[in-house]
């Protein structure tokens, strides 16, 4: 029996609330991954995170779609208009990554931690599309539980290559130490 038109609207707004929450994410994460490319030298690492923005750009424009589908065009200016103040930031995150990088870390230490925090953000994102994938199976939305499913296997596979990573980033480090030990 399909379910009555209120109900209907209220498990749509629900689904909304939810997707709304993983369309912020991956709008912070678009501007993080940006920053993070203009301070990270050419190689693997460099590599990952650039194929993992447009995967990340990709998901937000999907993310829009899906929203749009539920009805969510009042949302989706709001959320535009959230996003060109998220623009403005990133602009000015750019900016000023080549500053952040000589604050307090060495160049390899700042990516070493910046790709922990990479980290913690795929596992952000696991989580959001799992609580939306589950959502939106339990009401009955099987687009939307389809689409978290597929987001979080890019968030999962991001978070493997990272951590395949952490360790080479490591090795910059040690390799640093060892070189200021044989020269003092």
């Amino acid at each position: 029996m399909p379910a009555a038109p209120n109900t209907l609207a209220r498990s749509h707004r629900e689904i909304l609330h939810y997707l709304n929450g993983a369309h912020a994410l991956t709008q912070e994460r678009v501007r993080s991954l940006e920053a993070d490319i203009a301070i990270t030298p050419r190689g693997t690492y460099r590599s990952a995170l650039e194929r993992r923005l447009g995967e990340t750009r990709s998901a937000t424009a999907r993310l829009e779609r899906r929203m749009a589908e539920l009805g969510a065009s009042s949302s989706l200016l709001e959320t535009g208009i959230g996003a060109l103040g998220g623009v403005l930031g990133g602009v000015l995150t750019f900016w000023l990554a080549p500053f952040v990088l000589l604050r307090s870390f060495g160049g390899d230490e700042q990516l070493l931690h910046r790709a922990g925090d990479h980290c913690a953000a795929e596992a952000r994102e696991i989580a959001a599309c799992d609580t939306l994938e589950h959502l939106a199976r339990g009401l009955g939305d099987e687009p939307t539980a389809q689409l978290a499913a597929e987001l979080r296997s890019g968030a999962e596979r991001m978070l493997a290559r990272l951590r395949d990573e952490i360790p080479k980033l490591t090795d910059g480090i040690v390799r640093a130490e060892l070189l200021s030990r044989q020269e003092g």
